[in-house]
């Protein structure tokens, strides 16, 4: 049987930095493959994990839910035949659902589903569970375990808050809110593998259609947020990249990407709302930019600020 780990979690909330964390420091010994599903046009976390060696099959076509299921599930048996891997990661699209990928993987056979666990940001699960509640709150009541990211940053009533929150929708999960750096991917695994409780999938999506199972319709996720993905030879100081991403409109959810700078070295950056991360990065072969928000943005507004 292969191992299948799923890792969700909602835009930004530190999917990408848990599994580098899980690759670098234990699962590189396996023979492992990581499936990304990217909600947009470009794939840009291929570029960040490409250092840790393993294969990673991106697919751009949308986000895992309802309509996009069979292709998935397509790729998902390819990824199997192809490499035949001890262990299979999947880091779902920010805006994917949990229940809907754990039916896809319960279809295959010789798949064993080690893990099925949620990331989330607790400075933001307040405000993701009243605004995206039917993509936040799938991730939560499906996951047998929550990571909860950033509580190094966080006062503790607003850990105590989002405590609460996943209780409500999920008062069987474990709950991790010590600061991952002060864990070891052994304590990690340990309590993410330990799934006592069955799986529990929706026998329904939680979509506004009523022909949601239907595949000929356009995905909720379309209907609610955008993806755009631009390549770009541009290159940005560290400095104006951060008064770039300062000055987004709120309706913009996440930006991430990769470019040059002045000296030629490749900047990595990350965005979520009141929270930036540049840093520096390897070389990718050419600068690339990622935006989701709510379907209401201006295209041509995110075009100019970043000169694109």
């Amino acid at each position: 049987m292969i191992k299948v780990d799923i890792i969700s979690g909602f835009l930004g909330a530190g999917k990408t930095t848990l599994i580098s964390k899980l690759l670098k420091e234990k699962l590189n010994k396996e023979n492992v493959v990581l499936i990304e599903n990217e909600f947009g046009e470009i794939g840009i976390d291929g570029g960040f994990l490409k250092d840790s060696g393993i294969i990673i099959n991106e697919m751009n076509s949308g986000c895992i839910c309802c309509s996009l299921v069979g292709d998935f599930e397509k790729s998902l048996q390819e990824v199997i035949d192809t490499y035949n891997p001890d262990r299979i990661i999947i880091e779902p699209s920010g805006v994917g659902k949990l229940s809907d990928i754990i039916k896809a993987v319960k279809k295959i056979e010789g798949l064993d589903i080690n893990i099925y666990s949620t990331v989330v940001d607790v400075l933001k699960a307040k405000i993701y569970s009243r605004n995206f509640k039917d993509f936040f709150n799938d991730q939560i009541k499906t996951a047998s375990c929550i990571l909860l990211s950033k509580t190094q940053n966080a006062k503790e009533e607003k850990i105590k808050e989002s405590i609460n929150i996943i209780k409500e929708l999920n008062p069987n999960a474990k709950i991790v809110t010590t600061p991952w750096d002060k864990l070891t991917t052994d304590d990690l695994l340990n309590v993410m593998e330990s799934n006592t409780e069955i799986i529990h999938t929706h026998n329904h999506c939680d979509c506004k259609h009523n022909h949601c199972h239907h595949h000929d319709h356009h995905d909720h996720a379309e209907d609610t947020f955008i993806s755009l993905g631009y390549e770009t030879i541009n290159k940005y100081s560290k400095e104006e990249l951060y008064d770039i991403l300062s000055n987004l409109d709120e309706n913009i959810l996440r930006v991430k990407g990769m470019v040059l700078d002045e000296s030629d070295n490749w900047l990595f950056f990350d965005y979520v709302p009141n929270e930036i991360n540049i840093r520096k990065g390897s070389p990718n072969y050419t600068g690339l930019i990622s935006v989701i928000g709510l379907k209401d943005l201006n295209k041509e507004k995110i075009k100019k600020v970043f000169k694109l």
